[in-house]
């Protein structure tokens, strides 16, 4: 499933109804070559801003469906605000289900290091707004094979254990450091790709007269996507 953002033209005015036709193209060549023949692609049009005579009428350039938010995106929800902690409850339940599936008692810590690293530690790429209740879950499957109570039986620090095997721990990925790492990640790329469209979005949004990376105490972007790249500022510079 792929997200495309009209607003993305739309900021850099090459919002065109042959520009939207030359994209939907692109996309539906990619589609064809990474999907296989069986599967059919499910194609919606979301408007953030609901208008609906501009709406229904690109929904028809594109031959796709209108959807509404708030709607769920890889799993995750998607909406015009911050996601609450309700909205991330599926989330967390998806996790449960898998290690309550699993007979982790049956295990040895070893057989738990390796699906906490397989797949506890992949299931949260996309989820780490919750990132301690998530922690939390992969902690107390690895020492006691379940997740409750919460805080008994751990033999060491967690911190201990995330460290790399070089430095004495059990290299299992630290959350809170992979979501650091992933968001500054963004500024690399903000600042040496500034050709593609959603680098361009950004700069006509937030910086029209500033530059990045030089912004006062007073700069407060509306999306709070950019507000967390902006939290790890000074750990890239």
């Amino acid at each position: 499933m792929t997200l495309l953002q009209i607003q993305d033209l739309v900021a850099t005015n090459v919002a065109t109804i042959a520009k939207i036709v030359a994209t939907k193209n692109v996309l539906a060549a990619t589609i064809r070559r990474r999907m296989p023949p069986s599967k059919t692609p499910s194609v919606k049009l979301i408007a953030a801003t609901y208008v609906a005579a501009k709406t229904s009428r690109l929904a028809q350039i594109l031959g796709c469906k209108l959807g509404t938010l708030p709607t769920k995106y890889l799993g995750l929800p998607l909406t015009t605000r911050p996601p609450s902690k309700e909205d991330w409850r599926g989330i967390i339940c998806k996790i449960q289900s898998r290690i309550d599936g699993w007979q982790a008692k049956l295990l040895s810590r070893g057989g738990r290091l390796v699906l906490v690293n397989a797949v506890l530690t992949n299931l949260p790429i996309h989820f780490l707004t919750v990132v301690k209740r998530i922690e939390a879950l992969r902690r107390d499957f690895f020492w006691k094979g379940n997740t409750g109570p919460p805080g008994k039986g751990c033999l060491v620090a967690w911190k201990c254990v995330c460290r790399s095997k070089e430095e004495g721990g059990l290299g299992i990925l630290d959350l809170a450091s992979m979501n650091q790492a992933l968001l500054v990640k963004w500024w690399w790329k903000f600042l040496t790709m500034p050709n593609l469209q959603w680098n361009k979005l950004i700069h006509a949004l937030f910086y029209p007269r500033s530059r990045p990376l030089k912004e006062g105490r007073s700069f407060r972007p509306s999306s709070f996507w950019w507000k967390g790249v902006l939290g790890q500022k000074d750990i890239f510079k």
